[in-house]
């Protein structure tokens, strides 16, 4: 499976980077997460609660960030998954933010 995508945000990419490592806004970002915890400068641990079907499921486990650059991107990924999430000035007051799942 493989997943991309660009959003611009009307904001600038300081306030995106820090909305990116915020738990408590990656929380309300996320379709059905339960929970998600800084546990390092690099990691943060999660949960999520999806329905299949009609059974409900709680998935849990750890993300870790690599290639962090501060306000540009970082490389992120689980067990199984890689993803690059990167930003980039648009123009004043506004930020692109690119994602490629892989």
């Amino acid at each position: 499976m493989e997943m991309k995508g660009e959003e611009r945000i009307a904001a600038h990419r300081d306030a995106v980077w820090a909305a990116l490592n915020d738990p408590d806004i990656l929380k309300q970002c996320i379709p059905g997460c339960h929970s998600i915890t800084r546990t390092s400068p690099t990691e943060f641990s999660a949960a999520l609660k999806v329905k299949i079907g009609p059974i409900p499921v709680m998935f849990t486990g750890q993300i870790t960030l690599s290639n962090v650059q501060p306000t540009d991107g970082s490389d992120f990924g689980h067990r199984v998954r890689k993803a690059a999430l990167r930003s980039e000035i648009v123009r004043a007051g506004s930020a692109r933010l690119r994602n490629d799942l892989r």
